[in-house]
């Protein structure tokens, strides 16, 4: 490839912007996943005061956040065995 289209599923898009698990040997990657997780939070949060304030949407914006919440956090702990596999 010539390395101005995106190559596969993971890799460089074609902005520069990393892709895929490659994120998680980004320098930063710590701030990825707080931001994943901490928007998995906000939605979970927004479906708890729907339901306290009483709306049906309420039990549809918990389920979501949760469903968000399990992926977010299966994300974390599979970026941690990618970088301890290979040894960062």
């Amino acid at each position: 490839m010539d390395g101005t289209a995106a190559e596969g599923r993971a890799g460089r898009c074609q902005t520069g912007a990393l892709r895929g698990d490659e994120v998680a040997f980004a320098a930063n990657w710590r701030t990825v996943l707080a931001v994943d997780i901490a928007m998995a939070v906000a939605v979970l949060a927004g479906g708890l005061a729907l339901l306290w304030s009483g709306t049906d949407w309420g039990w549809a914006l918990l389920a979501t956040g949760a469903v968000y919440t399990f992926f977010a956090c299966g994300r974390a702990v599979k970026w941690r065995r990618l970088r301890r596999d290979a040894g960062t």
